[in-house]
């Protein structure tokens, strides 16, 4: 496990403990004040709440951040096969140009030897 996962799990583990230690505190109930409205209940269930709810946020932020990464190494290494893929293809080309300029070379020289070989001569003996 990460040093960073340990330690989550470890002050998740001591909220918790804390929790259930001072129960009876956390559930007194207390005056809130809510700008708009005023409401009794208990404090800490709800400090305990928001934590969980920021918990929760921030745990599917580090998921979302994840995937993205993830999708992100997917993508380099789809262009590292296509560059490859291109690699190959330039290079096949490549080989049959030399083929092609091989074969014209070829042709052109018994083109040549064609049109300068001498004429037979037709004399009759």
């Amino acid at each position: 496990m990460s040093l960073w996962i340990t330690l989550w799990i470890a002050v998740v583990a001591a909220v918790g403990a804390f929790s259930v230690v001072n129960w009876h505190v956390l559930m007194a109930p207390v005056a809130l004040d809510f700008i708009v409205a005023q409401v009794t209940a208990p404090l800490g269930v709800a400090m305990l709440g928001a934590m969980a709810v920021l918990t929760l946020l921030y745990l599917l932020f580090l998921v979302w951040l994840e995937t993205k990464a993830l999708l992100q190494i997917g993508r380099a290494g789809s262009r590292a096969e296509t560059e490859g893929s291109m690699r190959d293809v330039v290079a096949r080309l490549e080989h049959v140009e030399q083929a092609l300029k091989d074969e014209v070379g070829r042709v052109s020289d018994l083109l040549t030897a064609q049109v300068n070989r001498p004429e037979p001569d037709f004399k009759r003996a």
